[in-house]
């Protein structure tokens, strides 16, 4: 049988998913493969990108999300990104 689609439930909407474990081997890579080679503070970027996920949820449509996101990661990585 030929596979026609792939089916991704990458936030646990279809499948029962322990977010904890996951979020935090995702933020693990991520600064693996972006803090060192930009030389930020891992910790700062991981701040960072959370902060900048409650400023997204705060901006109820009036600012594109990424706007917030960006402006929080920089302050917190002292680097325009």
């Amino acid at each position: 049988m030929m596979l026609k689609n792939f089916l991704f439930d990458l936030d646990g909407t279809l499948l029962p998913m322990d977010l904890k474990p996951f979020i935090e081997l995702y933020l693990q890579a991520f600064c693996k493969r972006f803090a060192d080679p930009m030389q930020l503070d891992p910790q700062k970027l991981v701040q960072g990108i959370w902060d900048g996920a409650v400023a997204m949820g705060k901006t109820r449509g009036i600012l594109e999300s990424a706007q917030p996101l960006l402006r929080q990661g920089s302050a917190h990585a002292r680097k325009r990104l």
